[in-house]
């Protein structure tokens, strides 16, 4: 009650934020339960939202306690330990917004093993913080290569697969955040080449564009990236 009311977080003055943060990652460690671990990661999202600064301490300290939380067995065992993977990714998401030492740090500490098993959870809210962080982490060619190693490139297509034809409006989001992470990997020549001949992927997006309705920012998202594909494929070929 005490952690998730904000009192020990007011016991730090804001100059200690590493010495908070550390004492979140040895609770989050220590933790014994789905429920207790989750109230942690509460306090970690708050603090990464609000953090301005991130220092090389602060991020060695809380990272790698997050990639494990997500990592570990009992995470993804059952639907009750959902909110807690929700709340490690979207702070992973926060911390490696803009910021290059994070995202080697993460990459560094496997994340993208951690990405994938946000993916195969199916479960919506966890799976958009999962392509987030993925935005986060396949801008740069070095990033993607290693993403597409680990053998990113076919879960997400898979999604987009059993996807792209949802009319749900909540999906939108998780399509829009999809499209994105598919627009950068095909920045890469071989992942390209599959996103076109192996996988019918302007065909997908095609759909999606037809099916949008209304949705004028959605409508435009998927004929960039349909345009985006075709002009990469014609000016490699």
């Amino acid at each position: 009650i005490l952690l998730e009311c904000g009192y020990i977080a007011k016991l730090f003055p804001k100059h200690e934020e590493t010495a908070y943060m550390e004492m979140l990652r040895a609770l989050l460690s220590g933790a014994k339960t789905a429920g207790f671990r989750a109230s942690v990661c509460k306090q970690i999202l708050k603090a990464s939202a609000l953090s301005t600064k991130k220092n090389t301490t602060l991020l060695h300290c809380i990272l790698p306690a997050l990639v494990q939380t997500i990592q570990a067995k009992e995470a993804v065992s059952s639907g009750s330990t959902m909110p807690l993977l929700h709340l490690c990714a979207a702070s992973l998401v926060n911390l490696s917004a803009g910021d290059p030492r994070t995202k080697e740090i993460l990459l560094e500490g496997g994340v993208h093993s951690a990405c994938l098993t946000l993916l195969k959870t199916k479960e919506a809210n966890v799976v958009l913080a999962a392509l987030l962080l993925l935005l986060n982490l396949t801008k740069l060619a070095a990033h993607r290569q290693k993403f597409l190693a680990a053998g990113g490139l076919y879960p997400i297509v898979d999604l987009l697969m059993h996807n792209y034809a949802s009319d749900l409006p909540d999906r939108r989001a998780l399509l829009s955040a999809l499209m994105g992470v598919v627009g950068q990997l095909a920045n890469d020549e071989e992942a390209r080449a599959d996103l076109i001949d192996r996988f019918p992927v302007v065909d997908f997006v095609l759909y999606a564009f037809h099916t949008a309705g209304e949705d004028v920012e959605y409508k435009t998202k998927c004929l960039c990236l349909s345009l985006s594909l075709l002009w990469l494929f014609a000016r490699f070929v």
